[in-house]
């Protein structure tokens, strides 16, 4: 039963360890999806700056106050910034996918992230962070209740490999052939097939 208790802990500490990484993963996804949406926001402004400022130089060089080469350059920067923009959206449908998985949202929702919760700048010492993760972390807890339920499943084994050896006696009063029997019975486990 000592081993089933050590079991037990094993199941609350992987319980508890999942809901760590998926908090994780959750808050991960939040601010992903917040970094995300704001460069898209930045590259579609920088995109109509481009767009317009491509224009100006297209009608300079059809009056040839503009080498074509200025023309080129303005329209790379304008496909790698379209490419940058599709690389974030990706990205942010991704991350929306996820949010969805995690939340149990419907496939038509959309998420828009307003701001971030701060976050504390005083940072703890080593030691502090340290003993914390002995006491709280449940991955650390799992790990060290694994190793517990192998030294009690070691020593489980163990006692189990020595075969036991029971003696006991008989006694019959009346008998076909003698009036009183005795009789001594000893019996061990031998792993034969085992």
């Amino acid at each position: 039963w000592k081993l089933a208790e050590v079991g037990v802990k094993l199941a609350e500490y992987q319980l508890a360890d999942l809901l760590r990484n998926l908090k994780y993963e959750l808050h991960t996804d939040i601010s992903d999806l917040y970094y995300n949406q704001q460069l898209i926001k930045m590259y579609r402004d920088e995109e109509v700056k481009i767009k317009h400022l491509l224009e100006s130089t297209r009608e300079l060089f059809k009056r040839g106050d503009v080498a074509k080469g200025d023309v080129i350059q303005l329209q790379a920067q304008l496909q790698d910034l379209i490419a940058q923009e599709m690389t974030s959206q990706q990205a942010t449908n991704n991350d929306e996918q996820d949010l969805k998985i995690l939340l149990l949202y419907p496939e038509k929702t959309y998420f828009v992230v307003k701001e971030l919760p701060s976050v504390k700048n005083d940072l703890p010492t080593y030691h502090a962070v340290l003993d914390s993760a002995e006491k709280n972390r449940p991955d650390l807890l799992l790990s060290y209740a694994g190793s517990e339920y192998a030294q009690k499943n070691l020593k489980l084994q163990r006692v189990t490999a020595v075969p036991d050896l029971s003696l006991s006696t008989t006694y019959e009063s009346a008998n076909d052939y003698a009036p009183y029997f005795w009789g001594i019975q000893a019996s061990m486990d031998l792993p034969v097939w085992n």
